[in-house]
C-alpha cells in the first residue's frame, strides 16, 4: 500500500523570535519535517484536497544556503497534480512550489538506496488562502504611511496564478491607487516589483487574488508590512462609521494591552494634517480632546502591527467632562 506523506502548516512551524524587539533581533524560522525516501518518489500539489494541474515543483540540494540553492529538478504536475521524481542520487533535497505567497509549503526529502520508493509527499498551494474581490485594483499602503498620507510609487505586476505568467503591469499614484483592466474569474497574483532589478530589499512579494463577482470586496484596501519572514498584508474590512461621543478607549494585541501606541484623529476625507494625537498610557489607555460633531478618521500605530484605521462619528455629548461614555477597544493585528 502506498504511503501518503502530508506536509502541513501546522508541521512546518513559523516562528517569530523577540516579537517586539529591534528589526535587527527579529527572526523567522521554520521547522520543516523530513520524509525518507529511496531513489524516486512522487509529490502532489492540492488546494484543500483539490489538484492542482501545471504547477511547477522545484527540488533542490537542501545542503545549500536557502539563497542560493542548486535546482536539480524542475517538475509541472499533470492534470491529477502529480509529478514524479525518479532517479535521485543519495542525499539530502528540499521540495517546494516553484512559486506561492508567503512561506511556501515545502519537505526536506532525504533520499537513500534502501529508502522507500512507493512514497507520495503532499504539497499545499497556495499555503496563504487569497483574497477574494470582485475586481483586482483599489489602494495600497506601505508602512510609514500615516500621518504624512503620501506613498513612493510602488510597481504592480498581475501573474496567472499556476503558470506565474505576467499578464498586466501598473504602479500605484502618490495615494497608493492602482487599477488594473477587467480579469476574468480565477486565481491570480499581484506581485510587488522591485523597480530595480537587482534590488533584493524588502519591498516586493507576491499576494494570492481570488477574482469573484460574488465576492463581499469590490477591490483591495491593502495595509502592507515586512519582516525577516517577508511581505505580510491585511485587508481592510468595510465597516459602518462608530457612532460615539468622545474619542477615548484602549489599545490592545487582542490579549495585551499595548502602551505607547501612537493614536491619531483625521479628517474623514482627502489628504490633510492630524487634527488631535497622543500616545496610549501603560494600560494601553487614550483620551483626545473633544471636537466638533461630525465624521472623521481614527488611526493608531505601533510598532509592527497594521495601523488601525475606523471612520467614526461624533455626536455632541450629553455629559459634562472627561468621562468616556463610549470607550473604543482598538485591536491591533500583527503582520
Amino acid at each position: 500500500m502506498p504511503y501518503l506523506f502530508s506536509i502541513a502548516k501546522p508541521i512546518a512551524v513559523l516562528a517569530l523570535a523577540l516579537l517586539f524587539s529591534s528589526p535587527a533581533l527579529r527572526a523567522c524560522a521554520v521547522a520543516e519535517q523530513t520524509v525518507d525516501v529511496g531513489r524516486g518518489f512522487r509529490a502532489r500539489a492540492a488546494d484543500h484536497g483539490r489538484p492542482i494541474p501545471g504547477l511547477q515543483l522545484v527540488l533542490t540540494l537542501a545542503e545549500s544556503s536557502i539563497s542560493r540553492r542548486r535546482t536539480i529538478i524542475r517538475l509541472k504536475t499533470d492534470r491529477d497534480g502529480y509529478a514524479n521524481f525518479q532517479n535521485l542520487a543519495p542525499g539530502k533535497y528540499y521540495l517546494q512550489a516553484d512559486h506561492d505567497a508567503g512561506m511556501p509549503d515545502g519537505a526536506t526529502i532525504d533520499a537513500s538506496p534502501n529508502g522507500p520508493t512507493d512514497l507520495t509527499v503532499t504539497l499545499q498551494w497556495p499555503i496563504i488562502p487569497p483574497l477574494k474581490v470582485q475586481s483586482v485594483s483599489g489602494r495600497i499602503r506601505t508602512p510609514g504611511y500615516y500621518p504624512n498620507e503620501t506613498e513612493p510609487n510602488l510597481s504592480l505586476s498581475v501573474l496567472e496564478g499556476v503558470s506565474e505568467r505576467v499578464l498586466f503591469t501598473t504602479a500605484t499614484d502618490s495615494s497608493g491607487d492602482f487599477a488594473f483592466p477587467e480579469l476574468p474569474p480565477g486565481f491570480y497574483f499581484l506581485r510587488l516589483n522591485p523597480f530595480d532589478p537587482s534590488d533584493v530589499g524588502e519591498m516586493q512579494g507576491l499576494i494570492g487574488i481570488q477574482v469573484d463577482s460574488r465576492a463581499q470586496w469590490r477591490h483591495l484596501d491593502l495595509d502592507l508590512g515586512w519582516s525577516d519572514c517577508g511581505l505580510s498584508y491585511n485587508q481592510r474590512p468595510v465597516r459602518n462609521p462608530l457612532v460615539i461621543s468622545k474619542v477615548c478607549g484602549s489599545v490592545s494585541d487582542g490579549g495585551e494591552y499595548l502602551a505607547q501606541a501612537e493614536v491619531m484623529l483625521l479628517p474623514s476625507e482627502g489628504k490633510s494634517k492630524v487634527l488631535f494625537k497622543t500616545l496610549s498610557g501603560p494600560r494601553g489607555e487614550f483620551s483626545l480632546p473633544q471636537v466638533s460633531p461630525g465624521e472623521y478618521r481614527l488611526v493608531v500605530t505601533s510598532g509592527y502591527f497594521h495601523p488601525f484605521a475606523r471612520l467614526i462619528h461624533i455626536e455632541p455629548s450629553s455629559s459634562e467632562g472627561e468621562r468616556c461614555e463610549t470607550p473604543i477597544a482598538v485591536t491591533m493585528s500583527f503582520p
